[in-house]
């Protein structure tokens, strides 16, 4: 008897450490930053070993990791022992099953909960435990860590000091878990992804392109760049000679109105020429450190392929806000049942997901392209064409563009 109540005071206390592991963990790396200050001023000396803790991740894991498999191991194995003991060799798998039950609720569930509740008390008396048990468990852990680096190098090919970086997808999880908890709202959340997602994508899918851009000619004088002001009220209109493909950079609109000397070409601003390719994340690098707000995309060729600015790349992240180009109106809009007014610049993407419609090309990018691609020539405005039941009249052309398109569904 004696001996039972030894082994089951010994079973508690495993219990207890396996609780210890699992609320440390969830209680040092839930701690805010106001939690953090407070630490400091209140418990200088707890918050140095916490500090530490969490300078360390990795080996605070480790260490936490180690502690419970071994105190989770000792205790399954001492459960299954006492039950051998009392029920003898039939009721093992019920009480590994049971044990498990108990083990999860005791030793993770409640002290997991209970920490974050209460994370600064839990981390105020927990912590240098647990940095005692980092220190004692080091040759242990140093080992288990030597393993694991090699193993990844393995798998992923990766040096060993790249060992400690976070993937795109883990940091997608992580805003998604951060919204879910509370702690980030959702537009939080959304321009995370939205700033992870940028070295995805490159600058020809956000730039205004060649056609779309209202430029100056410089030939044409002080009094044509005053017309352009009034009538489109820009910050910066792009200046080339001659042709577009001869971009001579930009002009501020309030220093040319503040210039009274007629002095045009001391104004422009020298253009800064980027591959329509670039990385749009990349592109934001070059524009911090350089101080620009322009960039002019070239093609394949050399040629002027459009104009992408800071707003746009913002835009990315922040979502839609005032830009120099942007048109009040929306890319869809509806005007009837079943009618909508679409934008002949729109992505085909992302038309599909507004109006559920399943538009793809080879070749194309855009709905103007697409209506191009099925015409076989230059559409007039009223001309239109039927889809797989669905009427596309075309409504708005600019030169060799389609401005407006009106979709007519189930008509």
């Amino acid at each position: 008897m004696p001996y039972l109540f030894s082994q089951i005071l010994f079973l508690v206390i495993l219990l207890t450490l396996s609780a210890f592991f699992s609320g440390s963990e969830a209680a040092i790396f839930s701690l805010s930053k106001l939690e953090k200050k407070r630490l400091n001023v209140r418990h200088p000396k707890a918050w140095k070993t916490i500090h530490t803790l969490l300078e360390k991740p990795r080996r605070t894991l480790i260490t936490i990791l180690i502690g419970n498999m071994v105190v989770n191991t000792m205790a399954t194995t001492l459960a299954t022992l006492i039950a051998v003991q009392w029920l003898g060799p039939s009721g093992v798998g019920w009480t590994i099953a049971l044990f498990t039950l108990v083990l999860v609720i005791t030793g993770e569930l409640t002290p997991k909960v209970f920490a974050i509740r209460h994370n600064e008390w839990f981390a105020f008396f927990f912590a240098i435990p647990l940095d005692f048990f980092a220190r004692l468990l080091f040759p242990i852990r140093k080992f288990v860590r030597w393993i694991a680096d090699r193993v990844l190098s393995i798998l992923v090919h990766e040096k060993q000091n790249n060992a400690d970086l976070v993937s795109e997808a883990e940091l997608k999880a992580l805003a998604r878990i951060g919204e879910e908890e509370g702690a980030l709202r959702p537009e939080e959340s959304e321009m995370i992804e939205n700033l992870i997602n940028l070295g995805n994508r490159m600058a020809r899918e956000i730039m205004t392109p060649r056609t779309d851009l209202v430029a100056f000619d410089i030939e044409a004088g002080r009094e044509k760049l005053i017309a352009l002001v009034e009538q489109f009220h820009f910050s910066y209109f792009p200046v080339y000679e001659k042709s577009l493909d001869h971009l001579l950079g930009v002009i501020s609109t309030q220093e040319f109105m503040l210039d009274n000397q007629n002095r045009l070409r001391e104004l422009i601003v020298p253009p800064y020429y980027i591959p329509e390719t670039k990385p749009i994340d990349e592109l934001l690098q070059e524009f911090q450190k350089a101080g620009n707000r322009f960039a002019i995309c070239v093609d394949e060729y050399g040629g002027t392929a459009g104009l992408v600015t800071l707003e746009d790349i913002l835009e990315e992240i922040f979502g839609e806000f005032y830009d120099e180009y942007a048109k009040a109106d929306p890319l869809v809009k509806s005007v009837g049942d079943g009618i909508y007014l679409v934008h002949g610049k729109i992505n085909l993407p992302e038309l599909n997901e507004s109006l559920g419609m399943s538009l793809t090309s080879e070749t194309s990018e855009t709905l103007n392209g697409w209506l191009l691609e099925q015409f076989g020539k230059i559409p007039k405005p009223q001309e239109s064409f039927r889809w797989q039941g669905i009427e596309f009249y075309i409504k708005e052309m600019f030169h060799q563009r389609i401005l407006k398109v009106e979709i007519r569904k189930g008509r």
